[in-house]
């Protein structure tokens, strides 16, 4: 998949390191929730804390986030060094999200 927002880009990585990559980190939240047979595999995001390493891929769950952004799915969620939300906040606005 291409992905033209990096900054909302996640990835699931599975077992032999088996790779979907996602454009929109909710979307990458819905596909956890909905499969299964994804239950293990680890969602990383790309670390917003600049450094050598431009595209640094870490834990989703280890980020902050920040809401009320254009993303390319609409879900609007980044991750931010300043960010008000943990990974958990992010996951139940988005299952919310999916009930309306």
């Amino acid at each position: 998949m291409a992905v033209g927002d990096k900054q909302a880009a996640a990835q699931l990585i599975g077992p032999g390191y088996r790779t979907h990559y996602y454009d929109d980190l909710g979307c990458a939240i819905e596909h956890l929730k909905a499969d299964p047979s994804l239950a293990g595999w680890k969602l990383y995001m790309i670390d917003p804390v600049p450094g050598l390493d431009a595209e640094k891929w870490v834990p989703a769950d280890s980020l902050r986030y920040e809401e009320g952004h254009h993303t390319p799915m609409g879900h609007g969620f980044v991750p931010s060094v300043s960010g008000s939300l943990g990974f958990g906040d992010v996951q139940k606005k988005i299952f919310d999200k999916g009930q309306n």
